[in-house]
């Protein structure tokens, strides 16, 4: 199953201490909820345990993941793993502008899922991880807004 999520968040923080702050997975690992056990495994790998839940369907991913920041501001998380009879890729790209007082993002997520969530229905799987990400979303900006 194939799904993509986009949007645009706007935090008052300067621009700089926000691609830092987004650039580092341990920093963000931190602002995913049911998120432990991180584990820097590279330069720029990193592994991260996620109790993941739908419904009734309740287990641990594994992620494996590495960040890479480009020339032109921006960042891109790509994502694989699995757990409980699931697999899932993802690549986040994110697109970093503003100044030392503002930062505007502007972010894509793909999503590729198989497995027993898959098997829920598109529409409930969306439902669910839309919620997710503007919760990591808020609490990223929570924090850099708190500094």
């Amino acid at each position: 199953m194939k799904i993509n999520f986009s949007g645009n968040e706007h935090i008052s923080a300067g621009v700089s201490k926000s691609e830092r702050f987004i650039a580092d997975p341990e920093s963000v690992s931190k602002c995913i909820p049911d998120s432990k056990e991180f584990q820097n495994t590279g330069e720029h790998a990193f592994s991260i345990k996620v109790e993941v839940g739908i419904g009734t369907l309740k287990g641990t991913f594994l992620i494996n993941g590495t960040v890479e920041k480009g020339q032109d501001n921006s960042i891109a998380y790509r994502l694989s793993g699995g757990g409980f009879g699931n697999k899932a890729s993802i690549l986040l790209s994110i697109k970093i502008s503003g100044d030392e007082m503002r930062t505007d993002l502007s972010w894509n997520a793909d999503f590729d899922i198989s497995g027993i969530i898959s098997g829920l229905g598109q529409g409930i799987v969306k439902k669910v991880s839309e919620e997710k990400i503007s919760e990591i979303i808020n609490n990223v900006k929570n924090v850099l807004e708190a500094k």
